[in-house]
């Protein structure tokens, strides 16, 4: 910034310029609610072949979870949006790194076979 710039800016804003103030009284703008994510397209397993969903959580979720955690009276998850947060949490707490697409997949099998919520 040159030398003038600066002075000029500094001279407007002791002289109470435009710059020395701000306009607190003005009302805030709206606040700005952004849509969820959109989820990633699940990919169709061809026939005969097990859906990924299915084997990523048989080789890492059945093992503490028995299909009775997700068919009980008292469940967690009542949407899918819970249900996909369910996943990613435990997703992140036993530090899988699974991508959204797996997580969206390891979700969608969930639905399917044991929740039949609606999206």
């Amino acid at each position: 910034m040159s030398t003038v710039t600066r002075a000029l800016l500094l001279g407007g804003l002791l002289a109470g310029g435009p710059l020395a103030v701000a306009d607190i009284s003005r009302e805030r703008p709206p606040e700005v609610t952004l849509p969820p994510p959109a989820r990633p397209e699940t990919r169709k397993a061809p026939e005969g072949e097990i859906p990924r969903g299915q084997l990523l959580y048989e080789n890492h979720c059945r093992g503490c979870h028995e299909s009775v955690v997700h068919v009980r009276e008292r469940r967690s998850a009542r949407t899918l949006a819970a249900l996909e947060g369910a996943v990613r949490r435990w997703v992140k707490a036993q530090g899988l790194g699974w991508d959204d697409e797996e997580i969206v997949e390891v979700t969608d099998f969930l639905n399917a076979r044991y929740y039949k919520l609606t999206r």
